[in-house]
Formats: structure tokens, sequence, C-alpha cells
């Protein structure tokens, strides 16, 4: 029989503390002034803007993007260079007659003079010379869009109109004022998860000649309800929830901070963003939550603006001073230490 053969002791101590050290590669402390990989490609531009944002509405792709300049806003194409001056006081998307289709669509406008003048912007960021007559709420609108198609909300209407109350018109009362509507232009697929809170008992009331149904809540807390299976999907645990799922998503509020659950209840991030977006209510302005636009979601933590992706994964932590939402192409410009990039998400 042959010898066996045998490691020397130096040796096999030299290879025990090789397969330790790789072992335990990256156990110790970690590097935190080590630079995160950014999840975007940006390209610093030459634009000079207070801000820039991104709309989309449900009849017109637009391929232009809104910017402020001394208070007054105007347009500019994806690339940088401006189409439109800013000289408009207003913007925002809104139901207009257009004279020079002779259609009335969803657009993109500006106006001045509290709305008297309204201006309807095309696909390309030019303003059309010709003033579009409004339908009357201009300043009480706001669209969002989702893959399943344009959700526009209504902050004020006629309180005479009437309204079958089923499932499709579920969102058309007590949105974010008590006479606000919301309605879905080319509802397909829509999520049917919604946010309730816990009732004890209906009281009925009459009011002059009508009378309503008033719901007593055990609290003011929200939980999102399966309207099919009618089970719920989360306790109610929310202090404020955004009352439908833009994409799948809600924003919800937990001890004062929001963060952000989908529709089948998980929560996709944890709760620490601010409020992200101004909303106009009736003389006054609140803070709401940005919801996802081209799957992509601008946050607010400690007073900076920040990105993350409809699954909640981070494309720019929050450390900007501005960000626009995504276009359909995929840009957005970010603005730091007093300069604007364009640019472009990797996730």
């Amino acid at each position: 029989m042959g010898k066996s053969k045998t490691i020397p002791a130096r040796l096999s101590v030299l290879i025990l503390a090789l397969v330790l050290a790789f072992a335990f590669a990256g156990c110790g402390p970690k590097d935190e002034n080590k630079p995160k990989p950014l999840m975007f490609d940006a390209e610093e531009a030459s634009v000079k803007a207070e801000t820039i944002d991104y709309y989309w509405s449900g009849d017109v792709k637009y391929d232009c993007f809104i910017i402020k300049q001394n208070g007054k806003y105007g347009t500019m194409d994806k690339n940088g260079k401006t189409v439109s001056e800013p000289a408009h006081e207003n913007v925002g998307i809104n139901m207009i007659y257009d004279e020079k289709s002779g259609a009335t669509k969803w657009g993109l406008t500006l106006a001045d003079n509290d709305y008297t003048d309204l201006y309807y912007v095309e696909a390309n960021g030019e303003v059309s010379a010709v003033s579009p007559n409004g339908i009357g709420f201009e300043d009480r609108c706001e669209v969002y869009w989702t893959p399943e198609g344009p959700i526009m909300l209504i902050y004020e209407i006629d309180s005479s109109s009437e309204v079958e109350l089923n499932f499709n018109t579920y969102y058309s009362y007590q949105f974010i004022t008590s006479d606000a509507f919301m309605s879905f232009p080319g509802r397909k697929d829509i999520s049917r998860v919604i946010p309730v809170r816990e009732v004890t008992e209906m009281n009925y009331q009459q009011n002059g000649d009508t009378g309503m149904a008033v719901p007593v809540y055990k609290s003011e807390k929200y939980g999102l309800f399966d309207f099919d299976t009618k089970k719920m999907l989360t306790d109610f645990v929310y202090d404020d929830c955004t009352r439908f799922a833009v994409g799948g998503v809600f924003a919800a509020k937990k001890d004062g901070k929001w963060g952000y659950v989908s529709d089948s209840g998980k929560e996709i991030t944890g709760f620490y963003f601010e409020a992200s977006f101004p909303v106009e209510e009736y003389e006054s302005s609140v803070r709401r939550m940005f919801l996802p636009v081209n799957g992509y979601i601008v946050t607010k933590k400690d007073g900076k603006y920040g990105m993350i992706n409809a699954l909640g994964e981070t494309v720019a932590d929050n450390d900007f001073d501005y960000l626009s939402q995504v276009s359909p192409d995929g840009i957005f410009w970010a603005y730091k230490d007093g300069k604007w990039s364009r640019c472009t998400p990797k996730i």
C-alpha cells in the first residue's frame, strides 16, 4: 500500500485562514462614505427654470415639459429647448373645446386672468393661438395616468348633479372635499380595491324633502377592502389614504408620515415620506402625495425630492431640490445645487 499524503501543518493553517477570509468577506463594517450606484443616467443641461414638470392628460400624449420662470409658465421640449416662452399665470389639465380641431378633449392648458383667458397646449409644446372655451372647473381638476387609462379628479361640481350609486360611481363623493367627484374616462380593469373606514351604525337624517343615511365611524382609521371578495386586505391602520389606486398603488399615511401600499395590501415602502404636491381646495391649499406616472413616483423626505418605481425600488435618493415626473419616453428633470439635469431611470 502507498503512503497517505498529508498537508504540512503550516500550509493547513494558511488554507484555513484564506477560507475564513473569503467566508467573512463583507461582514465587517460597511464604508458608509462609499457612493451608491446611481439608478438613473444624468446629463447636466443649461436650462434656467424655477420648476420643470411633466403632465399627462387622457387624450394627448405630451412630448413637452412645463417650465416656470419668474412665476410664469411656458413649455420646453424633452431636450431642454424652449418651445413657448414662460408668459402665463396658471397651468393645468382641463377639458376644453379646441376650435382648431372642433373637438372637446382633455388636454394641457395655460391660463391668464384667473382662467378667463385659456390656451391649449399642443403635444409638442406649442401654444394654440386661439383661446379654447373652458367648461367651468378648470381650477378644480387633476388628471392622473394609469396603465388602464386616465383618472380624472374634480374637486367641485354642481351639487344638484345626481349619480346612480354603484361601484362605477363609488368614487363620486367625499374625496378631497365633501362635494368632490371622480370619474374614470376609458375605465378598464381598474383596481376594485377601495379604502374604507369601520362603521358601527347608520343613522338616517332628514334634510327637507330628502334624507340620507349617515355612517357612524368607529374611528378615523382606513383599511383596504376588496370590493369583489368583500374581505379586508389590511387592518384599519392608516390615518389617511388616497381614494384610488393608480397603477395598483395607494399612498397611505401612518403616524404622521406617508408611504405606499399595493392594492394587494402589501406595504411597498416604509412610512417616512412627506406630502409631495399642493392641491387647490376651496381657496386654500392642502398637501397630497404623488402617485405613479408612467411607472414612477416622485417622493419627498426631509424637504428633499427623490424617486421610486411602482415596486418601491429607489431610483433617486431624496437629496434633490426638485424633480419632475417621468415622461412616456423615460425622461425626468432633476434640480440640485442650482443646476438642472436631464435624467433617465435605469430601473
